[in-house]
């Protein structure tokens, strides 16, 4: 979850950001127009889903220490 968000997050502030700048340098609009909005969207979306897909491939490739010690047994009164 924290890598779904975080991934939407820093893909739609780099975005609006670099609108930011180009539009301080190049005169655009102040308000971002609703296709980069949408555009924004989409991107970040896509961010989210390959961050997952990589979290997912990189817990799953851990091998798994299967040769844990068994635990004492109950203690008897």
């Amino acid at each position: 979850m924290g890598a779904w968000l975080g991934a939407e997050f820093a893909v739609a502030i780099t975005i609006g950001l670099l609108y930011e700048f180009a539009g301080f340098f190049l005169e655009w609009p102040d308000e971002i127009p609703v296709g980069l909005r949408l555009l924004t969207y989409v991107l970040a979306l896509g961010g989210a889903i390959l961050s997952i897909t990589l979290v997912k491939r990189f817990l799953s490739s851990k091998t798994l220490d299967q040769s844990l010690p068994l635990p004492p047994p109950p203690p008897t009164f």
